[in-house]
């Protein structure tokens, strides 16, 4: 197993005894795309909220760079370098692109005072990585879902994370966006920004590594 690869072995889980994940193995290696694809009720949302430490599993074992993982909560998961990306995407309407790019990861100037105009700045400059079009002091609220989604991978991207895991985030979007998105995660891919990127999705949702 390589030294920065991810490990899934053997992972089981049920609901009132009803199995959900039976033995999965799964090995993803660094600077790679992948796709967990399946009917609706295969598993696909349980494994990533396993990942993100919403469940626990019944059995098996996950291991990242050699270590093995026993992420009890979201906030563990992040500590890791681990970032998600739900269907349900986690955004305020009422605050600004910014806002909602940096909320909870608020960058701190001299005495700990947090700068709105550093954080817009920081915010244009990820606003271009992906092609965001729109001004990041617009409020989410009037965006369009494709752009909102622009935003919440933005979000993705501030945290410096290793290892993004995204939720079938495809299947609230049209084709067009789907395939803005999945340019963005090719390029960043390229561009060395990230680990490996896992991606669950519907068996007849678009995907392209």
């Amino acid at each position: 197993m390589s030294e920065q690869s991810i490990q899934i072995k053997n992972l089981c889980k049920s609901f009132n005894n009803i199995p959900v994940l039976k033995n999965v193995n799964i090995t993803m290696e660094a600077g790679r795309v992948y796709a967990i694809v399946g009917k609706n009720g295969a598993g696909k949302s349980t494994l990533v909220k396993i990942l993100a430490g919403i469940h626990a599993a019944d059995s098996g074992e996950i291991y990242f760079k050699n270590q093995k993982m026993n992420v009890k909560n979201p906030k563990e998961a992040l500590n890791l370098g681990w970032s998600f990306l739900f269907q349900d995407l986690e955004l305020f309407d009422n605050l600004t692109i910014a806002e909602n790019v940096y909320f909870n990861n608020f960058p701190r100037g001299y005495l700990g005072i947090v700068s709105k105009r550093k954080i817009a700045q920081m915010a244009e400059e990820l606003a271009r990585t992906v092609g965001l079009k729109t001004s990041c002091e617009e409020k989410v609220g009037r965006l369009s879902m494709g752009e909102k989604h622009l935003v919440a991978f933005m979000r993705m991207l501030a945290r410096d994370a290793e290892v993004m895991v995204l939720d079938e985030v495809s299947s609230a979007l049209t084709n067009e966006d789907a395939k803005l998105i999945f340019e963005v995660i090719k390029k960043t891919k390229s561009q060395g920004q990230i680990h490996s990127v896992c991606h669950a999705q519907h068996e007849g949702d678009f995907f392209a590594d």
